[in-house]
Parts: C-alpha cells; structure tokens; sequence
C-alpha cells in the first residue's frame, strides 16, 4: 500500500510536472506529424487543399571547422 501511495509521479508537483512535459510531448509530436504529412503532399494537391506552395529547400550551410 506504501509502495503506491509515495509512488514519484502521484505526489503533487511531480504530477504536475509530469503532466506539463506529457502534454508539450504530444503538442510536439501533432506539429511533426502534420509537417511530415504536408511534406508529401504534390504541388497540386497543396493547392487543391488551398495551402501555399511548397518553400524552396533551403541550401545546405558549410561545415566550419
């Protein structure tokens, strides 16, 4: 009974925190999703769905060393 009363993630500020990290985990993997699924998208399908045009890959910067 003790095991589960004191368990870290039920006293209260570690659930808070937990919960904090938990939902920008899921806010973050939702932006990620939606970008990679509109990555793929054709140039006409991007416009059949009335978004913008695609940006232009942006060139690779040098490796300073």
């Amino acid at each position: 009974m003790t095991e589960t009363l004191f368990h870290p993630a039920r006293t209260t500020p570690r659930r808070g925190l937990l919960a904090i990290l938990l939902r920008r985990l899921v806010r973050w993997q939702a932006a990620h999703e939606e970008g990679a699924r509109l990555a793929d998208l054709t140039p006409e399908a991007r416009r059949d769905m009335g978004l913008p045009p695609a940006p232009a890959p942006r060139p690779a910067r040098p490796v300073e060393w």
